[in-house]
């Protein structure tokens, strides 16, 4: 029995778009007449890369957030933001932005907690940016 699995490695990003794969690849015998087979590939999810349209949405977002009096709102880098569907469909569109979901934590764990009590400052914050938007 061959038991295959794909892992995406971590990448350290210099100027935030070329990857540098960090890991190598890696096999090992599991159990007899079992194999398994690790492949680091540089295919993963790519980070949602910062534009100059993405900052000024940003910008918005974040004064949106100010006006409410729920503080600032500033960008993370990359490869501290984890996956996002929108990485594949940011250059199909003007600006995009992600990690605007709910937060937690030990994620991908049976651990895995979700912060509940920011559901009300989250969705006013959505609700007034949408609104803002949908008025330029």
């Amino acid at each position: 029995m061959l038991l295959s699995k794909v892992i995406y490695a971590p990448y350290l990003w210099s100027n935030w778009r070329e990857p540098k794969l960090l890991c190598s690849k890696s096999s090992t015998r599991i159990t007899p007449k079992t194999k398994a087979t690790l492949n680091f590939s540089n295919s993963g999810y790519p980070p949602l890369a910062p534009s100059e349209e993405n900052k000024k949405l940003l910008v918005q977002y974040s004064s949106v957030s100010e006006d409410l009096g729920f503080g600032k709102v500033e960008a993370v880098h990359p490869i501290n933001a984890g996956a996002a569907d929108v990485s594949f469909t940011s250059g199909l569109v003007d600006a995009a932005m992600d990690g605007l979901g709910l937060s937690g934590g030990k994620d991908h764990t049976i651990e895995e907690f979700s912060e509940l009590h920011r559901f009300p400052v989250l969705i006013k914050r959505a609700a007034v940016f949408l609104y803002r938007l949908s008025n330029e």
